[in-house]
């Protein structure tokens, strides 16, 4: 009986072991199970992760390409501005050296212009000096003109009275010795043959007063006291000739009556003045006379007054 109880306990003591062994193999298997689930799981949410990592990544690397692109094409354009810059930069710099060139010339320009406007300073004071002295004198020569013109206009006046009362004698002698020929006796044709006939009485009688008036009349050289007028009486001559083809006249008065060279004389016809010529050619007796500007010479004739202008 204890052989058979022995025999009927090992099975089940090797059953049990058996089944110790298998459940501890189960455990051991579940476990190793769970731990694969386990690391199965955190492989998956690795790879979850990785997968998210991976599009943004892809996204990241999509925005990458997008900012390199427009790198690139940044790229290009500051390469081409680059380059415009440079062609740009080397056109300024031969500019710059030639701004350089002309501003060493206007420096030099500038230097001279000084050195000239202080040398035109000084000249401009000598000749504001020469100026001022000279206004002076042109004041001085203005009163002083005005008291010639005075005089002048006075002394024309004179002449031009002196003038008509000259004529008027001229023209009362000639109607004298016309009036004396008229009235001698006719002489006899023995003494006309014989002798010359003597002049009469009456004619040698009235030539003498008559001579004596035109005498005190003309005046021949007058000369007006300088407590009268201050100056002397302008030249007074006739128009001999008139050349209206080369515009000059001549007068007949010359370097011996005072006329000088570049002298100017005031034309007068029945006191009024017509014209004006200046002297271009002188002799002791006649003046050459320039009329002015072509044409006016038709204006003059043959016996106008000349009057020595002022």
């Amino acid at each position: 009986m204890g052989a058979e109880e022995g025999s009927g306990k090992r099975p089940v003591a090797l059953f049990v072991s058996i089944l110790a062994v298998v459940v501890a193999v189960g455990a051991i298997g579940l476990f190793f199970f769970s731990a694969q689930l386990q690391q199965i799981k955190q492989l998956r949410e690795q790879l979850s992760a990785s997968q998210q990592q991976v599009a943004q990544l892809e996204s990241q690397n999509q925005e990458i390409n997008r900012q390199l692109e427009e790198l690139l094409r940044e790229r290009k354009t500051a390469s081409e501005r680059v380059t415009s810059l440079r062609t740009q930069l080397s056109s300024t710099t031969t500019e710059l050296e030639q701004s350089r060139q002309r501003l060493e010339e206007l420096q030099g320009r500038y230097d001279a212009l000084a050195a000239e406007q202080i040398q035109d300073q000084a000249r401009l004071a000598a000749v504001t000096g020469e100026r001022d002295e000279a206004k002076r004198a042109a004041q001085r020569l203005e009163q002083e003109k005005g008291t010639l013109q005075r005089s002048v206009t006075r002394l024309r006046e004179r002449l031009a009275w002196l003038d008509r009362d000259y004529r008027q004698a001229v023209e009362k002698l000639a109607q004298m010795e016309s009036a004396s020929q008229h009235n001698s006796p006719p002489t006899s044709a023995a003494s006309r043959t014989d002798a010359p006939a003597a002049p009469p009485a009456s004619s040698s009688a009235l030539r003498p007063s008559a001579s004596a008036m035109a005498g005190t009349v003309e005046l021949p050289p007058i000369i007006v006291r300088k407590d009268q007028a201050g100056i002397a009486i302008p030249i007074r001559g006739r128009v001999l000739e008139v050349d209206t083809q080369h515009n000059f006249m001549i007068v007949d008065r010359g370097s011996m009556d005072g006329v000088r060279m570049g002298m100017v004389f005031d034309i007068l016809r029945g006191g009024a003045e017509i014209g004006r010529a200046t002297v271009i050619r002188l002799r002791p007796r006649l003046s050459a006379c320039e009329t002015g500007p072509p044409g006016t010479a038709s204006s003059f004739q043959v016996g106008d007054v000349a009057v020595q202008g002022g």
